[in-house]
Protein backbone atom coordinates (compact mmCIF):
# COMPACT_ATOMS: atom_id res chain seq x y z
CA UNK A 1 0.00 0.00 0.00
CA UNK A 2 1.39 3.44 -1.29
CA UNK A 3 0.45 6.82 -0.75
CA UNK A 4 -2.17 8.08 -3.39
CA UNK A 5 -3.58 11.04 -4.34
CA UNK A 6 -5.83 9.50 -6.75
CA UNK A 7 -9.50 10.92 -6.44
CA UNK A 8 -13.09 11.35 -7.99
CA UNK A 9 -13.22 12.84 -11.31
CA UNK A 10 -14.33 16.73 -10.68
CA UNK A 11 -12.67 20.03 -9.95
CA UNK A 12 -10.64 20.57 -7.29
CA UNK A 13 -11.05 24.23 -5.94
CA UNK A 14 -7.01 24.53 -5.28
CA UNK A 15 -7.67 25.18 -1.61
CA UNK A 16 -9.48 28.28 -1.55
CA UNK A 17 -12.46 28.54 1.24
CA UNK A 18 -14.97 30.42 -0.80
CA UNK A 19 -16.03 27.97 -3.79
CA UNK A 20 -17.75 30.20 -6.18
CA UNK A 21 -16.90 32.45 -9.20
CA UNK A 22 -13.14 34.43 -8.78
CA UNK A 23 -15.06 38.40 -8.51
CA UNK A 24 -16.25 36.94 -4.79
CA UNK A 25 -12.98 34.83 -3.90
CA UNK A 26 -10.14 36.33 -1.55
CA UNK A 27 -7.28 35.29 -3.25
CA UNK A 28 -4.99 34.92 0.30
CA UNK A 29 -7.81 33.21 1.71
CA UNK A 30 -6.35 29.79 1.13
CA UNK A 31 -6.26 26.62 3.00
CA UNK A 32 -2.94 25.24 4.27
CA UNK A 33 -2.29 23.00 1.71
CA UNK A 34 -3.19 24.95 -1.54
CA UNK A 35 0.03 25.24 -2.62
CA UNK A 36 0.34 21.30 -3.31
CA UNK A 37 -0.07 19.84 -6.28
CA UNK A 38 -1.43 16.40 -6.29
CA UNK A 39 2.02 15.45 -8.10
CA UNK A 40 3.96 16.29 -5.31
CA UNK A 41 3.19 12.90 -3.44
CA UNK A 42 6.45 13.06 -0.76
CA UNK A 43 5.54 16.35 0.18
CA UNK A 44 1.92 16.16 0.95
CA UNK A 45 2.56 13.24 2.64
CA UNK A 46 5.43 15.04 4.87
CA UNK A 47 2.95 18.29 5.35
CA UNK A 48 0.25 16.29 6.34
CA UNK A 49 2.72 14.48 9.22
CA UNK A 50 4.17 17.71 10.15
CA UNK A 51 0.41 19.27 10.96
CA UNK A 52 -0.25 16.20 13.30
CA UNK A 53 3.30 16.43 15.01
CA UNK A 54 2.72 20.46 15.57
CA UNK A 55 -0.40 19.94 17.60
CA UNK A 56 1.00 16.70 19.57
CA UNK A 57 0.06 13.76 17.84
CA UNK A 58 2.81 10.96 17.19
CA UNK A 59 2.13 7.06 16.06
CA UNK A 60 3.51 4.18 17.01
CA UNK A 61 4.77 3.66 13.31
CA UNK A 62 4.84 7.00 11.52
CA UNK A 63 3.64 7.03 7.83
CA UNK A 64 5.92 7.08 4.94
CA UNK A 65 5.80 7.23 1.10
CA UNK A 66 5.61 3.49 1.53
CA UNK A 67 3.99 2.04 4.63
CA UNK A 68 0.79 3.90 5.89
CA UNK A 69 0.75 4.66 9.79
CA UNK A 70 -0.60 3.30 12.43
CA UNK A 71 -0.96 3.50 16.63
CA UNK A 72 -2.35 7.38 16.21
CA UNK A 73 -2.01 8.90 19.52
CA UNK A 74 -3.73 12.23 20.54
CA UNK A 75 -1.31 14.68 22.57
CA UNK A 76 -2.60 13.03 25.93
CA UNK A 77 -1.46 9.87 24.65
CA UNK A 78 -4.23 8.16 24.13
CA UNK A 79 -6.07 6.44 21.16
CA UNK A 80 -7.04 8.67 18.45
CA UNK A 81 -10.79 7.83 18.69
CA UNK A 82 -12.79 6.52 15.56
CA UNK A 83 -14.59 8.87 13.53
CA UNK A 84 -17.44 8.82 11.63
CA UNK A 85 -17.81 10.57 8.06
CA UNK A 86 -21.64 11.01 6.83
CA UNK A 87 -21.57 11.16 2.89
CA UNK A 88 -24.81 9.88 0.14
CA UNK A 89 -24.20 6.47 -1.76
CA UNK A 90 -23.38 6.33 -5.70
CA UNK A 91 -26.76 5.91 -6.58
CA UNK A 92 -27.86 9.59 -4.81
CA UNK A 93 -24.06 11.53 -5.69
CA UNK A 94 -21.13 9.52 -7.64
CA UNK A 95 -18.98 12.15 -6.99
CA UNK A 96 -20.06 12.74 -3.61
CA UNK A 97 -19.80 9.19 -2.56
CA UNK A 98 -15.92 8.76 -4.48
CA UNK A 99 -14.72 11.85 -2.80
CA UNK A 100 -16.09 9.95 0.83
CA UNK A 101 -14.37 6.63 -0.29
CA UNK A 102 -11.02 8.82 -0.85
CA UNK A 103 -10.79 10.80 2.17
CA UNK A 104 -11.41 7.63 4.45
CA UNK A 105 -8.42 5.42 2.54
CA UNK A 106 -6.44 8.45 2.67
CA UNK A 107 -7.01 9.63 6.21
CA UNK A 108 -6.56 5.82 7.15
CA UNK A 109 -3.00 6.23 5.77
CA UNK A 110 -2.21 8.48 8.22
CA UNK A 111 -3.60 6.32 10.46
CA UNK A 112 -6.50 8.32 11.31
CA UNK A 113 -9.53 5.93 11.87
CA UNK A 114 -12.15 7.57 9.87
CA UNK A 115 -14.97 5.06 8.45
CA UNK A 116 -17.35 6.49 6.08
CA UNK A 117 -21.20 6.11 6.69
CA UNK A 118 -23.21 6.25 3.56
CA UNK A 119 -26.71 7.41 4.82
CA UNK A 120 -29.94 8.74 2.79
CA UNK A 121 -30.17 12.40 2.18
CA UNK A 122 -32.82 12.41 4.89
CA UNK A 123 -31.19 11.13 7.56
CA UNK A 124 -27.88 13.31 6.18
CA UNK A 125 -30.33 16.37 6.67
CA UNK A 126 -32.14 15.42 10.36
CA UNK A 127 -27.98 14.16 11.56
CA UNK A 128 -26.68 18.19 10.26
CA UNK A 129 -29.26 20.16 10.63
CA UNK A 130 -31.82 18.80 13.58
CA UNK A 131 -29.52 16.57 15.67
CA UNK A 132 -26.15 17.77 15.02
CA UNK A 133 -24.44 14.31 16.03
CA UNK A 134 -22.07 13.83 13.59
CA UNK A 135 -18.06 14.27 13.30
CA UNK A 136 -17.79 15.00 9.78
CA UNK A 137 -19.68 15.12 6.73
CA UNK A 138 -20.00 15.72 3.05
CA UNK A 139 -22.75 18.04 1.88
CA UNK A 140 -23.34 19.60 -2.07
CA UNK A 141 -25.13 22.99 -2.57
CA UNK A 142 -26.49 25.01 -5.44
CA UNK A 143 -25.05 28.39 -4.08
CA UNK A 144 -26.28 31.73 -5.29
CA UNK A 145 -23.84 34.02 -7.13
CA UNK A 146 -23.69 36.17 -4.03
CA UNK A 147 -21.73 34.48 -0.81
CA UNK A 148 -23.82 35.73 1.77
CA UNK A 149 -24.69 32.35 3.18
CA UNK A 150 -21.00 32.55 5.01
CA UNK A 151 -22.76 34.95 7.28
CA UNK A 152 -26.16 32.23 6.72
CA UNK A 153 -23.83 29.20 7.48
CA UNK A 154 -21.50 30.46 9.99
CA UNK A 155 -22.19 33.85 11.49
CA UNK A 156 -24.24 35.11 14.24
CA UNK A 157 -27.03 32.29 15.23
CA UNK A 158 -26.30 30.64 11.67
CA UNK A 159 -26.85 27.08 11.02
CA UNK A 160 -23.47 26.04 12.07
CA UNK A 161 -22.41 29.01 14.24
CA UNK A 162 -20.55 27.89 16.85
CA UNK A 163 -19.83 30.92 19.30
CA UNK A 164 -16.93 32.55 17.87
CA UNK A 165 -16.16 35.54 17.63
CA UNK A 166 -14.36 36.24 14.77
CA UNK A 167 -17.32 37.05 11.94
CA UNK A 168 -19.79 38.20 14.24
CA UNK A 169 -18.35 41.44 13.23
CA UNK A 170 -18.08 41.22 9.32
CA UNK A 171 -21.48 39.74 8.99
CA UNK A 172 -22.85 42.27 11.47
CA UNK A 173 -21.54 44.63 8.68
CA UNK A 174 -22.12 42.55 5.35
CA UNK A 175 -25.59 42.32 6.61
CA UNK A 176 -26.50 46.16 6.17
CA UNK A 177 -23.99 46.73 3.19
CA UNK A 178 -25.73 47.99 0.04
CA UNK A 179 -22.33 49.27 -1.74
CA UNK A 180 -21.35 46.11 -3.89
CA UNK A 181 -17.49 46.92 -3.73
CA UNK A 182 -17.38 47.42 -0.04
CA UNK A 183 -19.68 44.42 0.72
CA UNK A 184 -16.91 42.45 -1.49
CA UNK A 185 -14.41 43.79 1.40
CA UNK A 186 -16.78 42.44 4.38
CA UNK A 187 -16.60 39.05 2.43
CA UNK A 188 -13.16 39.08 1.66
CA UNK A 189 -12.14 39.74 5.81
CA UNK A 190 -14.88 36.66 6.61
CA UNK A 191 -12.99 34.32 4.59
CA UNK A 192 -9.92 35.20 5.91
CA UNK A 193 -11.08 34.71 9.22
CA UNK A 194 -12.80 31.21 7.96
CA UNK A 195 -9.48 30.13 6.68
CA UNK A 196 -8.20 30.15 10.39
CA UNK A 197 -11.00 27.71 11.52
CA UNK A 198 -12.20 25.50 8.28
CA UNK A 199 -15.21 24.87 9.79
CA UNK A 200 -16.23 23.24 6.05
CA UNK A 201 -13.85 22.72 3.23
CA UNK A 202 -14.82 22.90 -0.15
CA UNK A 203 -13.77 19.60 -2.32
CA UNK A 204 -14.92 20.59 -6.04
CA UNK A 205 -16.95 22.43 -7.77
CA UNK A 206 -19.20 21.72 -11.31
CA UNK A 207 -18.07 23.31 -14.21
CA UNK A 208 -20.28 25.47 -16.81
CA UNK A 209 -19.33 26.85 -20.49
CA UNK A 210 -20.24 29.68 -22.48
CA UNK A 211 -20.38 28.36 -26.29
CA UNK A 212 -21.32 30.57 -29.22
CA UNK A 213 -20.37 31.12 -32.53
CA UNK A 214 -20.80 33.75 -35.25
CA UNK A 215 -22.17 36.23 -32.61
CA UNK A 216 -20.04 38.74 -30.61
CA UNK A 217 -21.53 40.54 -27.52
CA UNK A 218 -20.45 44.28 -25.82
CA UNK A 219 -18.49 42.49 -22.79
CA UNK A 220 -15.69 39.95 -22.65
CA UNK A 221 -17.56 38.27 -19.79
CA UNK A 222 -20.22 38.43 -17.24
CA UNK A 223 -20.32 37.74 -13.45
CA UNK A 224 -22.06 34.00 -13.45
CA UNK A 225 -21.95 33.30 -16.85
CA UNK A 226 -24.26 34.40 -19.82
CA UNK A 227 -27.00 31.90 -18.77
CA UNK A 228 -27.17 34.10 -15.49
CA UNK A 229 -27.44 37.16 -17.52
CA UNK A 230 -31.31 37.92 -18.14
CA UNK A 231 -31.65 39.39 -21.70
CA UNK A 232 -28.14 38.09 -23.31
CA UNK A 233 -29.97 37.21 -26.53
CA UNK A 234 -30.84 40.51 -27.22
CA UNK A 235 -27.11 41.56 -26.58
CA UNK A 236 -25.82 39.34 -29.76
CA UNK A 237 -24.48 41.01 -32.66
CA UNK A 238 -23.64 39.00 -35.99
CA UNK A 239 -19.50 39.15 -36.05
CA UNK A 240 -17.82 40.42 -38.92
Amino acid sequence: MTWSPTRAESAPLAGFVLPGNDFWRNPQAVTPCADLTEAGLNLRLERAVQFLKSAGYAWEVEPTIDTPGTGLLLPNGQPFPPISLLGPSEDVDVLQAKEAVWIETQAEYLGIPVSVDFVSPRDMRYQIFSSKIYDMAIVGWRLSLYPGYLCEWFGRQGQFDDNGTSLKSGCDALVVESDLDSAREHLFNIQSALVQELPFIPLYAGMTYDAYQNVEYPFKSVLGGFTSLYGTPSSALPSP
